[in-house]
């Protein structure tokens, strides 16, 4: 079982360093809070709480990822 603090990190607590676990959407707004630059405050759920997420709930298993598609918009 993950630790509960990696599994939901607060985006002021983001780095660079993060970005394998919380992504890049989150790691700059991470960086952005960190500058003082006005964001609202929020969470970021981090990978291993998505792993562990599909796990519990047996949508790894079941195949759930392979049914879901990508759309590209450009060629839409």
């Amino acid at each position: 079982m993950n630790h509960p603090s990696t599994l939901v990190i607060d985006l002021v607590e983001l780095t660079a360093a993060d970005l394998h676990r919380a992504g890049g959407k989150a790691v700059v707004l991470g960086r952005l809070a960190s500058s003082g630059t006005p964001i609202p405050p929020g969470l970021c759920v981090t990978t291993a709480a998505y792993d562990r997420s599909l796990d519990e709930t047996g949508l790894r298993q079941d195949g759930f990822l392979g049914i879901v598609t990508v759309t590209d918009w450009r060629t839409s």
